[in-house]
């Protein structure tokens, strides 16, 4: 950009007001977002190909899974086939064998966990099902269907996540293909084939839901907290708490030796600042208090402060996200009367009531509400009332920093989709051009 210009850009931002400024900023995030994707459309098949392969072998496995296969026989004789196949440019016969094997195996499993879900929801109805599945399989399906109608929620839910692995293993565009694209990826500090083998010997690395079908999911206690983390990393967490582990420093890992980049990043967020958001208005100041404290060992202000941090944001986000959206909590702007899911409304209620009763229950995740009301709200009053001073400690602390974290990405989130979703609906196909070619401009679209 030539000086001329440079300064009538300058005096364009400063002219603008806070509100025309967020906007601004907003419609540049918008058509960056429509770039990326026609950039990807018009990406050449084979280039399409490789970042799918390397989503593929990234999403699925880790390094913490190469670690585990090390010893395993199959995965050193996949491991030698792929370096082989890499040098020949060609995927080696036995490599597609060994992977149709493995698949078949992972199929298997998951066959055997449906048949036991199957029989489980069945109860008296299994034998009889079992007998006239041979004889008169219509009668058969009947039976299992009258069952399946009358079966618990979650047993519906754990059904229909099995049946949607089935179709991942077979058709997802991102499980695992064996074709030439893999053994021509390179990625600086990452074995590629390494991960691929992984994925090769032990196919049930693709099926990521499959730990929520495990019998220790749902007292895993991190179960709000992997949900922003790399699958892989919440893999290897849940793993490690299967087998035993002290998983209460992985909150202070997050922060030891001043590491808050991305609670800063958060905090720094035009999609939760004015004019889209007032969560942080009156906050961002003590959760930076949280911060210093944290920081300066003094854990019994963190922790005290952090607790009202996070109560505070949900109640403020709660009367937000009741004015723009369809699906409302209060009966009135005056936010003095709580709507519940069943209809009724109440006077009397706590932030309890409103995450667990309420639209908000379908905003924030079902595990970081039973995280909310079992541990955090039922601590919160022997803390604040000076009965407990025993949870003053550097995790509990970390903990807490880390829900006011999460919260904050959850209304980020959330709100930068909503945004983009507006945007999208409202702007005119002849604005959305301008806006296309004024992002393309050699200028940063993005003002702070």
């Amino acid at each position: 950009m030539d000086r001329k210009k440079s300064r009538k850009y300058r005096k364009l931002i400063k002219n603008l007001s806070k509100e025309q400024l967020a906007a601004f900023n907003i419609a540049g995030d918008y058509v960056a977002e429509q770039r990326k994707l026609k950039m990807l459309e018009s990406l050449p098949q084979e280039d399409q190909e490789s970042l799918i392969c390397t989503i593929s072998c990234i999403t699925f496995a880790s390094e913490y899974d190469v670690e585990k296969l090390d010893s395993d026989e199959t995965y050193k004789k996949v491991y030698a086939l792929l370096k082989e196949s890499k040098s020949s440019g060609t995927i080696t016969p036995e490599l597609i064998k060994i992977y149709d094997t493995q698949r078949s195996h992972a199929k298997n499993y998951l066959h055997i966990k449906k048949g036991r879900l199957i029989k489980t929801i069945l109860s008296n109805a299994y034998e009889n099902y079992k007998n006239l599945k041979k004889t008169a399989p219509e009668k058969a399906e009947h039976i299992l269907k009258r069952c399946i109608s009358r079966a618990t929620e979650d047993q519906k839910e754990d059904l229909d996540t099995l049946d949607g692995m089935f179709l991942h293993l077979e058709h997802s565009p991102i499980a695992l293909r064996l074709t030439p694209t893999l053994l021509a990826i390179n990625i600086r500090e990452t074995d590629i084939l390494s991960l691929a083998a992984a994925i090769i010997t032990k196919p049930k690395l693709q099926l990521l839901q499959l730990m929520t079908l495990d019998d220790s999911w749902n007292k895993f206690p991190l179960k709000w907290y992997v949900d922003h983390l790399p699958t892989t990393t919440g893999r290897a967490l849940f793993e490690a708490y299967k087998n035993g582990q002290d998983l209460s420093g992985i909150f202070t890992a997050n922060y030891i030796d001043g590491k808050f980049k991305k609670l800063e990043d958060l905090l720094s967020s035009q999609y939760i600042k004015p004019p889209l958001s007032h969560v942080l208005c009156p906050r961002i100041h003590t959760i930076n208090d949280v911060i210093s404290c944290f920081i300066n060992k003094i854990y019994s202000a963190s922790i005290c402060t952090a607790l009202t941090v996070i109560e505070g944001m949900l109640w403020d986000f709660s009367q937000e996200f009741n004015r723009l959206n369809d699906n409302k909590i209060y009966s009135s702007d005056a936010c003095e009367e709580l709507i519940l899911l069943s209809g009724k409304t109440v006077k009397n209620f706590t932030v309890g009531t409103l995450l667990t009763q309420t639209a908000l229950r379908d905003f924030f995740d079902e595990n970081f509400i039973t995280y909310f009301c079992d541990e955090l709200y039922n601590e919160r009053n022997p803390i604040l009332h000076g009965r407990d001073t025993n949870s003053f400690t550097m995790e509990n602390s970390a903990k807490k920093i880390s829900t006011i974290e999460h919260i904050l990405r959850k209304i980020d989130d959330h709100n930068k989709k909503s945004a983009m979703q507006r945007l999208d609906k409202n702007l005119p196909d002849n604005l959305k051009d301008k806006l296309n070619e004024f992002a393309s401009r050699p200028f940063p679209h993005q003002v702070v």
